[in-house]
């Protein structure tokens, strides 16, 4: 995805929105849809000069739970809001 002309402000703290992701930055990104573009492309057409950008942390690397650990300490962990550290070997009908 490609975002152009979007508007960055600092968060507040105590301001609630309909959707707020919990993120390390102190920013956050507006689109408008007079002002700004949304563009998407194919994996193929990826600018590569954003290609290293796909092995920076979004997350504090310490904020994840591994599938292990939800075993093990699943009650525990009930109604608490998850970051779950997993990958995707395979995916089928």
């Amino acid at each position: 995805v490609t975002i152009e002309n979007p508007l960055i402000q600092s968060k507040e703290a105590e301001r609630e929105e309909k959707f707020n992701p919990v993120t390390p930055s102190a920013y956050k990104l507006l689109l408008s849809e007079n002002h700004s573009v949304v563009k998407t492309s194919s994996c193929y057409d990826t600018d590569t000069r954003l290609l290293s950008l796909l092995h920076l942390p979004v997350k504090d690397p310490q904020d994840y739970y591994s599938l292990g650990d939800i075993v093990a300490n699943g009650q525990s962990l009930h109604g608490r809001v998850l970051n779950v550290l997993a990958a995707v070997m395979a995916v089928s009908e």
